[in-house]
């Protein structure tokens, strides 16, 4: 079946004041901006109107590796695309424009180190408590990673893990939470998601632990 993909742009009209906002912070700077998608429109707007704005393009699902600029201005909602682009270039100091609440400010470290403290206790409960194991594999196009599934599986296996595949469209907190193992009827201990990342972002909602398969794998975290 042909699959199209179609980019969808928000109507959102930026406040002068915003816009005033970010003018003034872009001031005697060279400031890289980056949006997802939906405000695409509105970053290439603000990159003509303000001077050192140069916009760099769009921040897409997990792919958050960017050129290492001094100075990045993320323009969009939430914390998922900042935090990514801080995790993937260290070296860079990331702020948030968000065109809804018309707040601008600095992406704190004590939010990326509050991530990475709860992504080790996560790695820490399913390497030394859980005993079983659900891998988490998207059947959507774009997130079904068999290679990294197969990363994921052998180092479970190398540490003695029982692991089974839970395969599936959306792979929501409430669909997984009465999930059964077939074999011995028992829940599962622990997921290691191998679709997209912000799914481990409803941590909270999840019963057991969970986390992503690249920080499960990350050599540097050990």
């Amino acid at each position: 079946m042909r699959i199209e993909y179609v980019p969808v742009h928000s109507k959102k009209e930026l406040e002068k004041s915003f816009i005033k906002k970010i003018e003034k912070f872009a001031q005697n700077k060279r400031v890289s901006l980056f949006s997802t998608i939906q405000y695409e429109l509105q970053a290439k707007m603000l990159a003509k109107k303000i001077k050192n704005l140069i916009y760099e393009g769009n921040v897409l699902g997990c792919r958050g590796k960017i050129p290492e600029h001094e100075i990045i201005l993320y323009l969009g909602t939430g914390k998922f695309h900042p935090i990514g682009i801080k995790e993937r270039n260290p070296n860079v100091t990331v702020f948030i424009a968000n065109p809804e609440t018309n707040e601008l400010r600095k992406l704190k470290e004590e939010e990326i180190k509050r991530i990475a403290r709860i992504k080790a206790v996560m790695k820490d409960k399913i390497i030394t408590e859980a005993r079983i194991i659900g891998v988490l594999v998207s059947i959507k196009p774009g997130q079904c990673n068999l290679s990294l599934v197969k990363k994921v599986e052998a180092y479970l296996d190398k540490l003695g893990k029982k692991h089974y595949r839970i395969m599936g469209n959306n792979l929501t907190p409430e669909i997984l939470f009465d999930f059964r193992s077939q074999k011995d009827g028992k829940t599962f201990d622990a997921f290691v998601n191998t679709a997209c990342p912000r799914i481990f972002e409803d941590y909270e909602r999840f019963h057991v632990p969970i986390i992503n398969a690249t920080d499960l794998l990350e050599k540097k975290n050990e």
